[in-house]
């Protein structure tokens, strides 16, 4: 699958064409006057085949700060090649957005973390990039990857964080460092979904961009060198920026549009039963039946039109196929309803209703598990890898 925004395969052949540098390296990490100098002769070392440009992006304040870079003009000369200044005040969305705007290159390397060693991996993430990855992102809870300095306790706090930022936004669940301090990421992605303030703007570029191909890369990170902290402030501060960008998760509301066509199968079956027994003079039990496979023809129905409409192949036989794995999952469900409340009601001696609701909690959550993981299951194309 490829991004609305992917016009072309990125190569270094056909970005030289175009006269721009193939990447703008956007250093959002603070640095001194003396490590400017020696960071361009690094980025010259790193970047030999790639044409490539180097932004530093300083907030207003500490521009004549003591530990930063007196500044003179827009444009720092270095030995190996200038540096563009660019300024900013207020949060790290205002210097994303500032850089961005400045930026010529169409992929970003976004740097958070120490410059040097974030130099040293851009030209790894750029091959992802070559490859076909729309984001490759330099992931410190991979395997081979991790945070130097960092005790166990603060480690595992950091991989909790990150394990319920991932159930919060089930739609990227796979990818593992979602406020990794350094990624790669094609221009226009990035200045089309930079929304809303928190400790990482890379969240809503994973949310809010559906079509990207992720790639993950093992990155070791130095502890003290990056701009972000890893206190619990910080941590919940990420939660909190989660918990904001659920609601555009489409998984999220894939749940919610399966819960109302689900509703609307209870008002089918219902209809149906009351039909049948009324007016055409059905046997009850029989009317059940009729009921509740007319609901399930309804509720696959509107599934496959809505709910699940881009992951649905129409292909005549593909939608049979779906058909069947969607009644034999509703059909498991009724076993499910039954394993529970009868032992509720019949042993445990727990009030219907509340027997008859965990029943239904439970049914809702097999079904559109099943549903999600069998009956539509992603079809390749949309990957998240680790390399």
């Amino acid at each position: 699958m490829t991004s609305p925004w992917q016009r072309t395969m990125l190569t270094p052949k056909n970005m030289a064409s175009a006269s721009l540098p193939e990447v703008s390296v956007l250093i959002l990490a603070p640095c001194t006057a003396d490590s400017i100098a020696a960071l361009a002769e690094r980025a010259g070392h790193a970047f030999r085949s790639t044409s490539y440009e180097l932004l530093l992006l300083v907030e207003t304040k500490t521009i004549a700060g003591k530990d930063h870079t007196k500044l003179t003009g827009p444009v720092m000369q270095t030995a190996r090649r200038p540096v563009k200044v660019v300024t900013y005040s207020g949060s790290l969305k205002a210097a994303a957005s500032a850089g961005i705007t400045q930026a010529r290159g169409e992929v970003l390397a976004m740097v958070e973390g120490d410059p040097p060693a974030c130099i040293d991996q851009i030209p790894v993430l750029l091959e992802e990039i070559h490859k076909g990855a729309d984001i490759a992102i330099a992931s410190r809870f991979i395997q081979g990857g991790g945070i130097e300095g960092l005790t166990r306790i603060k480690m595992g706090l950091s991989k909790m964080v990150a394990g319920i930022v991932r159930l919060l936004l089930p739609s990227r669940r796979r990818v593992h460092d979602l406020a990794s301090p350094l990624y790669l990421v094609r221009k226009e992605a990035l200045a089309a979904h930079l929304r809303g303030n928190g400790p990482s703007h890379l969240l809503p570029v994973l949310v809010e961009d559906r079509a990207s191909e992720v790639c993950e890369v093992p990155y070791m990170e130095k502890r003290g060198q990056s701009r972000q902290c890893y206190g619990l402030g910080e941590e919940m501060r990420l939660i909190v920026q989660a918990l904001l960008l659920a609601p555009k998760d489409r998984e999220w509301r894939r749940a919610v549009k399966f819960a109302l066509v689900g509703l609307s199968g209870v008002g089918v079956n219902m209809g149906t039963f009351w039909l049948m027994t009324r007016f055409v003079g059905l046997h009850d039990l029989a009317a059940l039946i009729l009921g509740y496979g007319t609901s399930i023809l309804s509720n696959f129905t509107w599934n496959d039109l809505w709910t699940f409409r881009d992951l649905r192949t129409r292909e005549k036989r593909a939608t049979v196929l779906r058909a069947f794995k969607f009644s034999s999952v509703s059909l498991v469900a009724i076993g499910i309803y039954y394993s529970i409340y009868w032992p509720f009601t019949r042993i445990l001696d727990v009030y219907d209703l509340l027997a008859l609701a965990t029943a239904i909690v439970a049914g809702v959550i097999w079904n559109f598990s099943m549903n999600v993981l069998w009956t539509w299951r992603r079809v390749p194309g949309k990957k998240i890898s680790h390399t």
